[in-house]
């Protein structure tokens, strides 16, 4: 385990409260709840982990069945606060963070409700115990921007000139996410790099075979959201012109506000040619993601911007080899033999290696699925990720760690 400091090893574990819109048992929102829950499991014998999200998954209407609402509870190593609507106004959340006092507030988004009280609360001086850290957790990306682009410069517009940024650390994933944050933001503003947390990896656990691989057949799979944002849309489009015997097998959920990308892409699906099989297999949970990965050869994401992408290494993790844009933080893997990554707007590029994957044979198949996982077992099993994190909280403790005292919430 990776030592934190001297005031930690000896007793001192800092609170740290993480805000995010969703969290476990939920699933829908992707990426920010794989990052928080891995980031507890790796890191929660050294912190005091708080997590305050909302009573029910993205999408939802209807709260978690069998979750305790309004009340601190035991979730792995953290302790989370499923807040019903009526507990998210300033004056539940301000007396939330009062008894609480953490030393450092995590914030993972910069446009979403919860992210822009806190920031209103920390303006008003209302959270000055508390460092503040602000993920924006792709938002900032090109592709990102360009979803609802008035209403998100309009918003960052008006919070910077407010001084609702003035003072924030920022943690950027990669330093690809740092240059984002610097375009949105400006010069001036701390910026630390701490990669996203992969998953604990068993390795007894993954599959080590993988399925066979016909020339002239290829499977692919999309997992992700089904939002504009993933580009579900430019992925099945591709598939169109390839000779052979294709097929997509799409899984995710669809939000009620993306009703409308997502009959753009059924239309196109019902366009698709005869050689060109596309179902869409429905919402998965976290816990079968890796094993309906291995049942494909290929992951396709065409991405419009990612600031980590844990599906993609799940990906890998199961030995599935990628085709990705050069969106996210895997984008050189030309440099590996673990998949593609590919620049959006190059069609030629795309359809070459498309076609390349159908007709691919087995032995060649097998070489870079192997490859893939080895990769992946490697990136996950290092401890970089994990001394980002710890140095991240500790550059927050350093001016505010004797804040937070021993004050436990009403449990």
């Amino acid at each position: 385990m990776v030592s934190t400091s001297s005031s930690i090893s000896t007793g001192f574990r800092p609170k740290i409260l993480i805000v995010l819109e969703y969290y476990l048992p939920g699933f829908k929102s992707g990426g920010p709840i794989r990052s928080i829950s891995n980031l507890v499991d790796l890191l929660g014998d050294q912190f005091d982990f708080y997590i305050l999200a909302r009573d029910h998954d993205s999408g939802d209407k209807k709260p978690y069945q069998g979750v305790q609402f309004n009340t601190w509870v035991k979730v792995g190593k953290g302790l989370v606060y499923y807040a019903s609507p009526d507990h998210l106004s300033f004056r539940h959340l301000l007396s939330l963070v009062r008894d609480l006092r953490p030393a450092i507030i995590c914030l993972n988004s910069f446009f979403a409700p919860l992210a822009r009280t806190f920031l209103m609360l920390r303006r008003l001086g209302l959270l000055a115990e508390s460092q503040v850290i602000l993920a924006p957790r792709g938002e900032f990306s090109p592709g990102a921007l360009r979803i609802s682009a008035l209403k998100k410069q309009v918003y960052t517009n008006l919070a910077l000139r407010a001084g609702l940024a003035n003072q924030l650390i920022w943690q950027a994933s990669t330093p690809l996410e740092q240059e984002d944050i610097r375009r949105v933001i400006g010069a001036g503003p701390q910026i630390r790099i701490a990669s996203n947390m992969p998953p604990a990896v068993e390795v007894s656990a993954l599959k080590t075979s993988r399925i066979p691989k016909r020339t002239g057949r290829v499977r692919f799979v999309f997992l992700s959201r089904l939002a504009p944002k993933k580009n579900l849309n430019q992925a099945i489009a591709m598939l169109a012109p390839l000779r052979g015997e294709v097929s997509l097998d799409i899984y995710g959920p669809v939000e009620e506000k993306d009703l409308a990308y997502w009959q753009e892409c059924q239309a196109l699906i019902a366009r698709a040619p005869a050689n060109v099989a596309i179902t869409y297999h429905g919402e998965l949970t976290h816990s079968k993601v890796v094993s309906t990965l291995a049942q494909s050869h290929f992951f396709l994401l065409p991405t419009l911007g990612e600031n980590f992408g844990h599906v993609i290494l799940e990906a890998l993790l199961a030995g599935c080899p990628v085709l990705i844009s050069d969106q996210t933080p895997w984008f050189k893997l030309a440099d590996r033999p673990i998949g593609w990554g590919i620049p959006l707007d190059d069609t030629r590029e795309w359809q070459r290696v498309l076609q390349q994957c159908v007709d691919m044979d087995d032995a060649t198949y097998q070489a870079l699925s192997r490859s893939a996982s080895g990769f992946a077992r490697t990136f996950a099993d290092s401890p970089s990720a994990v001394q980002e994190n710890v140095a991240l909280f500790l550059s927050a403790l350093a001016p505010s760690a004797t804040r937070s005292r021993a004050v436990e919430p009403g449990l």
